[in-house]
């Protein structure tokens, strides 16, 4: 049977390094119960002995838990054109494992970004040797996992680009371009990452706060117009990620002014990225409290800066879509 989708009034946090064993911490999971918020996890190829216990412990406590397959940093790390079969064969296992274990989760993740390599000399201000993936090379094996996932009942999520949501209808241009399909897969829920603090620290001072508030407020407003029912916003960052210099928001406020953002275009299922960073930080509740914030707050006011960037994005969309299919 499937479970049904709820986009809707729903909070979850992305858990990128914690392992099942400090995840398995009952004050952990307690802070999360409190609240209704659920858990999506890394899972990495290898001996999983934790992840049972922590799968275990989570339906004991009623708090949902989301997969969220994830890769070596030598074969990519995230799903994409260029890894698509070894990943699909990694997730085929790891449903295996859910079947024969007879374990219940909600969902799986999958995160669609190029190879860890590539963004991370793109970061640098490196142009890396890329070139658009051949045509198909990620459709067929994701349309596979994606349909084998859902035939469990499980929802099937994608963690996306945030210039993804500039791609026209039949048109997907920065989905060729990055080599991670998205439209016509099936999924649950889509959710662009779109981390303030990211896009305010990485424009090396071109964007402040407001503008990146701003520029938040309009691709949440083309996520839910391009996505629909299945429409999400994944917010951050609390603590730095896979590249290790992620910029990170201040404090609990800046989360607080993000969700008031997303709430009034009309989205309500939020991701915060991540469950490490906040434990890391003191009083961690704040967090939580502040993404668990009801809706009614102020929207976020317009920026040239931000609207600058997004027709910057939509051209790149455009040539991209225009692009030559190998």
């Amino acid at each position: 049977m499937r479970i049904p989708v709820q986009c809707n009034g729903r909070r979850f946090v992305w858990a990128e390094d914690l392992p099942p064993s400090e995840l398995c911490d009952p004050a952990v999971l307690d802070l999360l119960q409190r609240r209704g918020v659920g858990l999506v996890t890394s899972v990495r190829p290898g001996v999983r002995p934790d992840l049972g216990c922590l799968l275990r412990r989570c339906r004991e406590r009623d708090v949902d838990v989301c997969l969220w397959p994830m890769l070596g940093n030598a074969d990519g790390r995230w799903f994409s054109a260029v890894n698509a079969d070894v990943f699909a064969a990694f997730c085929d296992e790891l449903l295996s494992e859910l079947d024969r274990d007879g374990h219940r989760v909600l969902g799986m993740a999958f995160d669609l970004e190029p190879p860890i390599a590539t963004v991370r000399a793109l970061l640098r201000g490196e142009l890396p040797a890329w070139r658009p993936p051949a045509s198909g090379a990620a459709d067929r094996p994701l349309h596979r996992l994606v349909a084998r996932v859902r035939e469990r009942g499980m929802q099937a999520w994608a963690a996306i680009v945030p210039t993804i949501v500039h791609d026209a209808p039949r048109r997907p241009g920065w989905q060729r371009l990055l080599g991670t399909p998205v439209d016509g897969v099936g999924f649950d829920c889509v959710s662009p990452m779109l981390y303030t603090s990211i896009a305010e620290g990485y424009s090396r001072g071109v964007l402040r706060r407001e503008d990146a508030l701003a520029w938040l407020a309009a691709n949440a407003l083309r996520c839910r117009a391009r996505f629909g029912a299945a429409a999400s916003v994944s917010l951050g960052a609390i603590g730095t990620g896979a590249i290790g210099n992620e910029p990170t928001y201040a404090a609990p406020e800046q989360l607080a002014e993000d969700v008031d953002v997303v709430l009034a275009a009309g989205i309500d299922h939020l991701v915060v990225f991540d469950l490490g960073g906040m434990l890391a930080r003191p009083a961690p509740e704040r967090w939580l409290d502040a993404m668990c914030r009801p809706p009614g707050h102020a929207a976020a006011r317009p920026s040239w800066r931000a609207r600058a960037l997004d027709r910057a994005s939509t051209l790149v969309s455009r040539v991209g879509s225009l692009w030559p299919a190998r």
